[in-house]
């Protein structure tokens, strides 16, 4: 019967230091969800404020009449802060792009996989996410 106890003890140890590691873990994953969030809500309201200056731009220019497509693009491409403005905007994209797939890959590993509903034509998920 000692020896029993013994190795209940000792086994009942190991599984308690296991827990300690997991509630550290649990712990990190909670206080990055939290940045990810307050990230997630910073983007959002950029987007909000963006919005807002594009309705406020729109309303200005209501009383401008539209050129036609191809004189509009001719004139545009002869300026050189359209270039600015356009490699600006794709290197953002791709910035935001990576993060997201970054931000799904390192979820995954904590999230268990997504049931597919037959017919969708969507992969299961195992291990780190794929782009959609």
């Amino acid at each position: 019967m000692g020896f029993r106890t013994l190795a209940i003890e000792q086994r009942s140890a190991e599984v308690w230091n296991l827990l300690g590691a997991v509630r550290t873990e649990f712990s990190k994953f909670g206080q990055i969800l939290e940045k990810t969030s307050k990230k997630l809500q910073e983007a959002g309201n950029h987007i909000d404020a963006a919005a807002v200056r594009t309705r406020s731009i729109e309303k200005k220019l209501r009383g401008v009449q539209e050129m036609p497509a191809a004189e509009a693009a001719a004139l545009l491409e002869s300026e050189p802060w359209m270039k600015t403005v356009r490699r600006c905007h794709s290197s953002s994209l791709k910035r935001a792009s990576s993060w997201v797939v970054e931000l799904r890959e390192y979820l995954s590993l904590f999230l268990p996989p997504r049931p597919i509903a037959p017919g969708t034509g969507e992969q299961p998920v195992t291990g780190a996410l794929n782009n959609p």
